[in-house]
């Protein structure tokens, strides 16, 4: 009965522990620690809140099996969902526009030091790619989610 449900944790589960394992290598740092802007943190908030609706609808949808009056909550979840995929992009587009807007004011502030002018270019090319990057990041993994609630009713 409660096989979607299963298949998804699963999912999520093998997804998690690739990012544990990138995180003791030292691989997920680096992307917090270079994001002045903190989009990051905003956005995998976002993005576990989209897990939990998503979550939430699957299983909804596996008790859908038995009572049919909670279809509409299904509908709902997976709704809210869509919504919050959507914002991911543009909460990286913010990060990128924050970092090139960064990399502008360090340049034209520091005058003829060329440390202050590479560090200012190095804190806003970073944060630039590094928001954009979350933001795919998080846009992939909950399109993915959403992939595979798309046919629930076929299983």
């Amino acid at each position: 009965m409660f096989n979607n449900t299963v298949k998804l944790l699963a999912v999520n589960t093998f997804i998690i522990a690739v990012l544990i394992v990138a995180y003791f290598y030292g691989y997920i740092s680096q992307f917090f620690t270079n994001d002045i802007t903190h989009l990051s943190y905003v956005m995998l908030g976002l993005m576990a809140y989209s897990i939990w609706f998503i979550t939430r609808a699957v299983y909804i949808a596996d008790e859908a099996y038995v009572s049919k009056e909670l279809i509409p909550k299904f509908v709902s979840n997976i709704g809210h969902a869509r919504y919050l995929m959507f914002a991911f992009p543009f909460i990286g587009l913010l990060g990128t526009l924050y970092g090139f807007i960064h990399v502008v004011v360090g340049i034209a502030s520091a005058g003829n030091d060329v440390s202050a002018i590479v560090e200012a270019m190095r804190t806003g090319l970073l944060t630039l790619f590094n928001t954009t990057f979350i933001g795919i990041f998080c846009l992939l993994w909950i399109s993915f989610q959403l992939h595979l609630t798309s046919n629930l009713k076929e299983d």
